[in-house]
C-alpha cells in the first residue's frame, strides 16, 4: 500500500513502509545522512537528517520516523538548516587539521559541509586515538570517524555476520575498536571490506588508494560460483585499480570477501595469459579466437 506526504510543499508517493529520509530521498531533495546506508536499517546516530515535521515537536531524525499519510515535511526552513549545521560544525571538529585540503578529503562529509557553507570547524575538538594500521589492506583512523556507527553495522548484521567490531567506551571515550582493543590483524576481521566500503569519512581507507580512474565496469567476480556483482575501477592505460561492490547484484547484494575485493592484482600479472595459445613446431604461438576455437574443434 502506498500513501502520499509532503516534501517541502511537494506531494510525494511512496510505500507505507518507508521513512521519512526515504521519501526525501525518492523526492530528489538533498539531505545529509552520514550514518544511514541505503541496504541497513537506520541507527540515527549522525543527527545530519534532521527535519521539521509539522504537528511534531522539535526536530526528529528523518531516518527513524515512518511515513504516514498527509505528514507535511520541511528541509530547508531556517531553523533546522540551523540545526543542521550546527550538527555537521560539531562533527567536523573531532577532525583534525588537514592543510590546505581542509575537509575536502572525507567523502560524504565533505559534501554535506559543503552543501551546508561549512568552510571549517568553529571548535577544537579533543585529541584522537593513532591509526589501527596492522590490516594488511586498510587503515582505520580514529582521528576521521565520526562514530556513525556504519561499519558496525555492516560488520555485525550485513550479509556475513563477521562480528568484528563495535562501539566501545562512552561519551568523549567513545571509539571503533575489536574485541578486548586486540589490533584488527588479531580480531575475527575476515578483511572482506565492507566496513571500508560504507565509511563515509575516509576513516577506514585502503593503504595505497588509487585516484587515477577513468572508468568503471560492472562485471562478475571471478573466483568462486556465487556470482558475485563487482564494479572494476579501471586507470588510462586500462589496468585495474580498484575493486567495489555492486549493490544491485542479486547474488552478493553489494557484499564482497576478501578476494572478490582486493584480490584483483593477477589480472595485471605479467604471467597472465591475455591470449590462447598453439603448439606449431613445439613452440607456443600466441593465436585468434577463432584460428584457436577452429583448431580445437
Amino acid at each position: 500500500m502506498n500513501i502520499t506526504l509532503s516534501i517541502n510543499g511537494y506531494p510525494t508517493t511512496v510505500s507505507e513502509s518507508a521513512t521519512v529520509l526515504d521519501a526525501i530521498n525518492q523526492s530528489g531533495t538533498y539531505i545529509s545522512q552520514l550514518c544511514k546506508d541505503p541496504d541497513m536499517k537506520p541507527i540515527g546516530a549522525c543527527r545530519t537528517c534532521l527535519v521539521q515535521i509539522e504537528g511534531v515537536r522539535g526536530y526528529p531524525a528523518s531516518c527513524a520516523v515512518p511515513v504516514s499519510d498527509g505528514m507535511s515535511v520541511w528541509t530547508d526552513t531556517p531553523e533546522v538548516q540551523a540545526m543542521r549545521k550546527g550538527v555537521l560544525e560539531l562533527t567536523l571538529a573531532m577532525f583534525p587539521s588537514n592543510g590546505a585540503n581542509g575537509h575536502k578529503s572525507y567523502k560524504e562529509l565533505s559534501i554535506a559541509a559543503d552543501r551546508h557553507g561549512i568552510t571549517a570547524a568553529r571548535w577544537k575538538g579533543r585529541e584522537r586515538e593513532a591509526v589501527d594500521s596492522s590490516n594488511p589492506v586498510f587503515n582505520i583512523a580514529m582521528e576521521s570517524c565520526i562514530l556513525c556507527q556504519r561499519c558496525v553495522q555492516a560488520c555485525q548484521d550485513g550479509h556475513q555476520f563477521i562480528g568484528a567490531i563495535d562501539l566501545l567506551g562512552t561519551g568523549t571515550q567513545g571509539r571503533i575498536g575489536t574485541f578486548a582493543e586486540r589490533p584488527l590483524v588479531e580480531s575475527i576481521c575476515t578483511t572482506c571490506g565492507q566496513c571500508l566500503s560504507v565509511c563515509p569519512t575516509g576513516a577506514i581507507e585502503v593503504k595505497t588508494p588509487q585516484l587515477n580512474v577513468e572508468k568503471e565496469v560492472t562485471t562478475t567476480c571471478p573466483y568462486c560460483g556465487v556470482g558475485c556483482g563487482i564494479k572494476a575501477q579501471v586507470d588510462d592505460t586500462d589496468r585495474i585499480v580498484a575493486m567495489l561492490d555492486d549493490p544491485d547484484n542479486q547474488s552478493s547484494i553489494g557484499m564482497l570477501c576478501v578476494k572478490g575485493r582486493f584480490g584483483y592484482t593477477f589480472v595485471n600479472h605479467e604471467d597472465r595469459l591475455t591470449a590462447p595459445l598453439i603448439r606449431k613446431d613445439g613452440i607456443l604461438t600466441e593465436v585468434s579466437w577463432d584460428e584457436a576455437l577452429e583448431y580445437v574443434a
